[in-house]
């Protein structure tokens, strides 16, 4: 299959180590402002009133199993520089519903996985490998590559959950602990009421520390516009192999070089040697491939400023288009996956309206 430079995709390379679910459900994405329309939907608020019809589709099919709704590190980003306490708690609510806390595992640990198999497609398997993972997991936790859910530990952080489940009863412990995981997630995802944020403020709790995180590399991508514009590399296909090299240097290479170093290499020279040994090894990578060419479609209209909500926004799509069945974000993001030709290159429904999904839960 070729892109829209008329140059073939690398074949893909999925991840050995991570667990996918066995369809049905089908697993749904939505980016954060539709996430938005649905909790001003469920709030019964004017604004609200064109995504109804929705909300209702939507809780039809979360709760007959057809689909889940999955969240993912993003959407817990992005929520925690909200301001609104409010607005906070009636997205929190919503997302509950219909989401029950499941959570893609974290983007890190999966490029991890998809770098593991990509490396195993160029040199055998490893000696040591990661331990694999189910793509779809319990709460915030794993949306951040770690264990979900809350557990009880002693000093040392060893889980006596066994324990505690033997002396209360199995039925009794496991109540309590469901509990207090939807308690636990709930504040996470709503965050701290306003009068905690002093208080939290004194012992370090920075609620716009990951916006700070994207703007800064929003910057730097700014500054590598500046660097290309007017230049030979500043637009068609080469200005898509800038972003390519960029991509593994910025993204990916001190993943590459760490699982590299495990199996006995002491650098990248003998898996790149030139672009196109580059463009193969990134592209192969459904996150990476993704996330490149995202970022060369914004980088190619001069016009799109860079901001912090275009990094929340695709690395969310890195994410969600290559492991979802259907993913809904705002409209002119939905185009460059179209014109990228990368819901179909990943077998992904891509829409940019409510309305559409509807069509799409719709049971058969």
């Amino acid at each position: 299959m070729t892109g829209p430079d008329n140059r073939s995709y690398p074949d893909l390379i999925w991840p050995a180590a991570l667990i996918r679910p066995t369809p049905p459900p089908t697993l749904v994405y939505l980016d954060l402002n539709h996430w938005i329309s649905l909790a001003q939907a469920n709030k019964g608020v004017d604004r609200g009133e064109p995504y109804l019809d929705a909300l209702e589709v939507c809780r039809e099919a979360a709760q007959d199993g057809r689909v889940v709704f999955v969240l993912s590190g993003l959407h817990y980003m992005e929520l925690s520089h909200n301001s609104s306490v409010e607005r906070r708690k009636d997205l929190a609510s919503i997302m509950e519903e219909l989401s029950g806390f499941k959570s893609l595992l974290g983007r890190e640990a999966i490029m991890k996985f998809e770098i593991e198999s990509m490396l195993d497609s160029k040199f055998g398997r490893a000696t040591q490998t990661y331990q694999s993972a189910q793509l779809v997991g319990d709460g915030s936790g794993y949306a951040f590559g770690m264990k979900g859910g809350f557990y009880f530990g002693d000093d040392n952080g060893v889980d006596s959950s066994a324990e505690l489940r033997e002396m209360m009863g199995a039925e009794a412990f496991d109540e309590m602990m469901a509990e207090i995981n939807r308690l636990g997630e709930r504040y996470v995802l709503g965050g701290p009421e306003e009068n905690d944020l002093p208080r939290l403020a004194r012992m370090g709790y920075q609620s716009d520390i990951a916006k700070q995180a994207a703007e800064k590399r929003a910057r730097q991508e700014t500054e590598q516009r500046e660097r290309h514009n007017g230049t030979e590399w500043g637009s068609g296909p080469r200005l898509t192999d800038v972003i390519i090299l960029r991509e593994l240097l910025v993204e990916l290479l001190d993943l590459v070089l760490a699982d590299l170093l495990r199996r006995g290499f002491t650098g990248v020279e003998e898996l790149i040697s030139d672009s196109t040994s580059i463009r193969n090894v990134v592209l192969s990578m459904p996150t990476a491939l993704v996330s490149a060419l995202l970022k060369a479609e914004h980088h190619r209209n001069y016009s799109n400023a860079w901001t912090s909500n275009d990094i929340f926004d695709i690395d969310a799509m890195s994410l969600a288009v290559p492991y979802c069945d259907i993913v809904v974000t705002e409209n002119h993001r939905c185009n460059d996956l179209k014109k990228l030709k990368l819901d179909k290159k990943l077998n992904t429904v891509v829409l940019s309206k409510l309305s559409q999904l509807v069509d799409q839960l719709q049971p058969s």
